[in-house]
Order: structure tokens, then sequence, then C-alpha cells
């Protein structure tokens, strides 16, 4: 299911990029994004989650189907990231410091439809819903942790491929999206919400999905 989505995807993407009656424009924006897993161990099951900043930039291309109904297809790359450590001193003599960055990559396909209608002369209001599909090129877990006594000491290093042979992370998601976008001339703001549908954990026991807000800016080429 997951491959015919994406196929469909692409199919869109190129069939609107190659339409003469298609309008251009270039994103950028802010994503974060939530990965929420439920995971069950002898009938008992404990929630916990992954909250990363986002950042996204792309071009899409939207082309009239009929009347105030348009088809909005896009590719955007999107980079999530989530730092965090912790230092500890005890009494100026042991130093002991952890630091863990988790980083993740992907290319976004939004395929919306959306209605479009004027409210002055100048600016105009759409409304968008549809699927996106997503394929993580990479993500990883990069940690690292020292201790020192008197300034004598060493650390470690380690990281985790998110999708390597020992991984149960499914690289491929599909996404619910819908929002709002504002029209100026050749300026657009815009915002909305996605939740996804796919279990992108392969355990029996765990499931994974993810789902965040997202807001930014565009430029429309005439």
């Amino acid at each position: 299911m997951k491959k015919v989505f994406s196929i469909l995807a692409l199919a869109a993407f190129f069939t609107a990029a190659f339409n003469a009656n298609a309008q251009l424009s270039i994103n950028v924006g802010y994503a974060p994004v939530t990965l929420a897993s439920e995971t069950t161990v002898a009938g008992t099951t404990t929630n916990s989650e992954l909250k990363m900043n986002g950042f996204f930039a792309g071009l899409n291309y939207n082309m009239n189907l009929t009347g105030d109904i348009y088809l909005s297809v896009g590719a955007q790359a999107r980079y999530n990231l989530k730092t965090e450590g912790d230092t500890a001193n005890l009494i100026g003599l042991v130093n002991v410091s952890g630091e863990s960055k988790q980083t993740q990559l992907l290319i976004d396909v939004p395929v919306l439809l959306n209605y479009k209608f004027d409210v002055t002369n100048d600016i105009s209001l759409s409304i968008f819903a549809g699927p996106t599909i997503s394929y993580a090129l990479m993500g990883n877990t990069h940690t690292t942790g020292s201790a020192s006594i008197l300034g004598i000491g060493g650390g470690t290093s380690n990281d985790y491929d998110w999708y390597g042979d020992d991984s149960n992370n499914e690289r491929i998601d599909v996404s619910g999206t819908f929002g709002l976008e504002l029209i100026y001339q050749q300026v657009k703001l815009f915002g909305g919400y996605r939740v996804g549908f796919m279990d992108l954990n392969k355990s029996d026991n765990v499931k994974t999905t993810s789902s965040g807000i997202f807001f930014g800016f565009g430029y429309l080429f005439e």
C-alpha cells in the first residue's frame, strides 16, 4: 500500500510540474514533529514520545482543476533535530557530562486539494487537505559521554543508525495533512497540522506514529 501511495504521489508531482497552467512556489518553514510510541509487554502498555524541532524547504505546483478547486503537489526536504545533555560536578573534583543528538532527514511529497477564494483584490484564502507521503533518507542518534577526576579522564561516543540492519524503524510514512493558506499578491503564509497513518515500527509489540503542526511562508512565481 505504501508503494502505491508513493507511485501515485510521484505521478501527481510530475503531472503538475509539466502542466503549463501550474503555478510554482518556493516555501520554507518550521515543522516540529512528535513520534509517539506505544509499547506492550506482558499485557502492560507504556507510552513514550520523542519531540523534535523540524525545518523544511521545498517547492510546489498549484494547478486549477475546476472553478475554485485546485490541486497542489510539492516536494520538500525536512530536517528534524533534538539535542539534550547534562553535566554534573562534584565539589570541583569529579566532572561527568553526557549529550544525545538525534537527527532525521526526510523527503515529503504532499498532494493536496485546495479551495481558494478571494478576500479582496490582492488577498485570497485557501483551505487545503490531502495526503503527504514521506521517505526518511537518514536518521541517527549520536551520544557522547565523558568523566574526569581532577581533569584526568576520557570520553566515549556512539552512533545508532535508525534505519540500519538492526533497526525496526520504517522509512515510509503517509500522513493526513490539512490547513489554511493566506496569499497576498506573490507572497503566501500557511499553517496546518499533519497526522501520520502508518505504524513506523516493525515490532509486533511497538506502535509508533508521527504528528505535528507546521507553518511557513512562500513566494509565488508568475
